[in-house]
């Protein structure tokens, strides 16, 4: 929420993968350089009523599967789509993240803007759908939204006091890759089997990356 008594706002994620989180932490962060305060949350602990007392809903979400809403926003959708309360008072933007090579692409976040105008709300920027690599569009429409949170505070950012220095463990660049040697190769299959599952090792020393257990990779 804002520290200013007449600018109240939600930012809030749907994720499969991390990216929407990881777009809404950075938007949440954007905002607090300009005296607005924001925790990024998931969809799903979104509650109707919040929408009700809040002035601007900023959500950035993905799609998953075949054009369905992640598991942290599912129960948020759901409510969502059987709730008639209207939103009139409501500023709303949303990034949506997706993969064009499947055919309802971006559609969560398509389903969500739409829902949103349909209960009333205004949309402070147009959607944005992201194939692929989201980084810099994410960084183009929060500078897209930080100005008009700017304007609507008069023009006068007021600064926050600065926050401890977090130390990142990796780039917040996911599409800069890292070369990494390939140390193990081995077919888990028999080699009467028709389908083919190896078993890959990867020495990430050098590299500056930190590996734990439920991570991924792409490769």
């Amino acid at each position: 929420m804002s520290g200013q008594a007449d600018l109240a706002l939600i930012v809030a994620y749907g994720t499969d993968m991390g990216n929407a989180e990881d777009a809404a932490m950075t938007f949440a962060e954007a905002v607090a350089e300009i005296g607005i305060e924001a925790e990024a949350v998931e969809l799903n602990q979104v509650e109707l009523g919040q929408l009700g007392d809040a002035t601007h809903f900023v959500v950035v979400v993905s799609t998953f599967g075949e054009g369905e809403f992640p598991d942290s926003a599912t129960l948020f959708w759901e409510a969502i789509s059987a709730d008639t309360d209207r939103l009139e008072h409501l500023n709303f933007a949303v990034l949506a993240l997706g993969d064009s090579s499947y055919e309802l692409f971006c559609n969560a976040g398509k389903l969500l803007d739409e829902r949103l105008e349909a209960l009333g709300a205004h949309r402070m920027v147009d959607r944005v759908d992201v194939d692929g690599f989201y980084e810099e569009p994410a960084k183009q429409w929060t500078a897209d939204i930080v100005k008009i949170l700017t304007a609507q505070q008069g023009g006068a950012a007021t600064p926050a006091a600065p926050s401890p220095a977090v130390e990142r463990t990796e780039p917040r660049e996911r599409n800069n890759p890292a070369v990494a040697r390939l140390t193990a190769n081995r077919r888990l299959n028999s080699p009467a089997s028709d389908k083919e599952v190896r078993h890959y090792e990867i020495d990430l020393t050098g590299t500056g990356i930190t590996y734990q257990a439920g991570d991924s990779i792409a490769v």
